[in-house]
């Protein structure tokens, strides 16, 4: 049976596929970066050396257009890197998935090593990769993908809108095996009090990312590769 090999950032991302792959009787290996750039890297390459026979990239993204709110959901066509890299998604699998999901936009998403955390940020990079999102591992996938000659597809929900700024009590909540560390988050905020608001408003946006994230990981073609 086909394997479908799966790379978040978080553990709480991979769940609702955990789950629908239980129900389904459906092989998966989900791995998980930590948001390190390293770990997203060698998690793409084990999960092709494991024997998957597809790829998919599932999470949370950061917003690069005003277009995007928190909540929304970006099945890209292709992947864009800071290396002027074009990486296409499998247009089979894109187009069951985007049948039974639906998108609020299927535009070119970023792949980036690092965290985008400030409004100049996000603004520079949506502008200068024509992008409207971007995340931390769907670029390392893709090119996994490429290399084995293997489907990929890459399925993302909006957590921060592109004018949220992501505070460093946030940066510090995810370790590197993909578990929160709410403490950490916590000890970070004593130390810096004034982030206490964006904490809350990414927490807020952040609710609405995994209610979709919920939704669509249930969906056959998700993990069917495209065949129901």
């Amino acid at each position: 049976m086909a394997l479908t090999g799966v790379l978040c950032g978080i553990r709480r991302e991979g769940r609702p596929l955990l789950e629908a792959a239980a129900r389904a009787g459906q092989p998966v290996d989900i791995r998980y970066s930590g948001a390190i750039a390293a770990n997203a890297r060698a998690a793409a390459h084990a999960l092709v050396a494991a024997g998957a026979t597809r790829l998919l990239s599932f999470g949370v993204a950061g917003a690069l257009s005003d277009s995007l709110k928190p909540g929304d959901l970006v099945i890209p066509r292709l992947i864009r890197t800071t290396d002027d890299e074009e990486l296409h998604t499998d247009a089979a699998w894109h187009a069951a998935v985007l049948d039974l999901a639906g998108a609020t936009t299927t535009d070119a998403m970023l792949g980036v090593d690092h965290a985008a955390t400030s409004l100049g940020q996000k603004a520079f990079l949506g502008a200068a990769y024509d992008a409207v999102a971007l995340d931390m591992e769907s670029h390392f996938l893709a090119r996994a993908a490429r290399e084995a000659g293997v489907p990929f597809l890459a399925v993302r929900a909006v957590a921060d809108g592109r004018r949220t700024l992501l505070p460093r009590a946030a940066l510090v909540g995810v370790g590197p095996d993909g578990h929160e560390r709410p403490h950490r988050v916590a000890l970070s905020l004593m130390q810096r009090p004034n982030e206490y608001l964006a904490i809350w408003r990414l927490a807020r946006a952040s609710a609405a990312a995994f209610r979709t994230l919920g939704r669509v990981g249930g969906l056959p073609a998700l993990l069917a590769g495209g065949g129901v």
